[in-house]
């Protein structure tokens, strides 16, 4: 069985503190890498996500993105929250 070379990498520390956090006793940090990597979704899995949004909220929706010379959360007089 042949070992592949390891190849040492830089990651900020938020990035090392996440791999940290969801790394299992017996996993590598590569396994941790190769397992986020292997259950990334895909773009099918948005599908019907907006099928309820009652239709007023849809249109000024709409509009912030056909705005998109202007910022959206400006056009949706909202702030942007990012999780």
């Amino acid at each position: 069985m042949t070992i592949p070379m390891a190849k040492t990498i830089a990651i900020a520390q938020d990035v090392y503190e996440l791999l940290s956090n969801d790394k299992g006793d017996t996993e590598s940090f590569s396994d941790v890498i190769r397992r986020w990597r292997r259950n990334r979704g895909s773009l099918l899995d948005c599908y019907g996500l907006w099928g309820d949004i009652p239709e007023k909220e849809f249109k000024e929706m709409e509009s912030a993105i056909y705005g998109a010379d202007r910022p959206a959360s400006k056009e949706l007089k909202r702030r942007k929250v990012w999780r």
